[in-house]
């Protein structure tokens, strides 16, 4: 339900009123288990169904008669795995990457039809700090061909109208384990195409997180 964000809900919703959504998911895992020889790893594939109805792109402007496409869906796959270890097998200080594709490729209706991640982890890369780790990731999002050619069209009459084409995020972290409990981490972001727009500046991000785990 698209109404379960605006400000007079509460959040939680059981109606069987709103449009299906289904989703399932496969996984597999690989030398998960305690004191398993080789290093580990985990895979899973999913797919999506939303029954609900989406305005087409461009529709509804220059005269055109507003056209909606009833149901979408989506694929995506995740996976991680440790690459190396070192060090004391309890401390379970590693080197591990991870990565994430999603495709929702019905371009006429979906704003961003190809995303994916993909990224390094280190954990206890230092022997002193054996909690702590440190990673780096790279995040890409390319916006639906259909989108920008309405967006362009826009711009003829509108020059504030901005054309999204692609965005990407390269992000260092590190945390760092204060006590138990308790984590600090600090990162670092440099956004190419902010908002998918290249008329708009690549910026510098950074950022501080507190963990609270009780």
């Amino acid at each position: 339900m698209p109404e379960v964000k605006e400000g007079h809900r509460h959040g939680v919703g059981f109606t069987f009123h709103g449009p299906p959504f289904v989703i399932g998911e496969i996984a597999y895992r690989w030398n998960c288990r305690k004191n398993a020889p080789a290093l580990p790893g985990n895979l899973k594939i999913g797919a999506y169904y939303n029954g609900g109805s989406t305005e087409v792109f461009g529709s509804g402007l220059a005269g055109k008669p507003i056209e909606a496409i009833h149901g979408r869906y989506g694929l995506y796959a995740l996976a991680d795995l440790a690459l190396a270890r070192w060090g004391d097998p309890a401390e379970k200080r590693h080197l591990g990457a991870f990565a994430a594709f999603v495709a929702a490729p019905d371009q006429r209706i979906n704003q961003m039809p190809y995303f994916f991640d993909a990224g390094f982890v280190a954990y206890g890369l230092f022997p002193s700090r054996p909690r702590d780790f440190a990673g780096f990731g790279v995040v890409y999002g390319s916006y639906s061909s259909h989108l920008r050619r309405a967006e362009e069209n826009q711009a003829l009459t509108n020059p504030s109208v901005r054309v999204q084409d692609w965005e990407m995020t390269l992000e260092w972290t590190y945390g760092c384990t204060v006590r138990p409990g308790l984590l600090v981490q600090p990162s670092l972001q440099y956004i190419v195409n902010p908002g998918g727009a290249k008329s708009v500046s690549n910026a510098l991000v950074m950022g501080l997180n507190f963990v609270f785990n009780f």
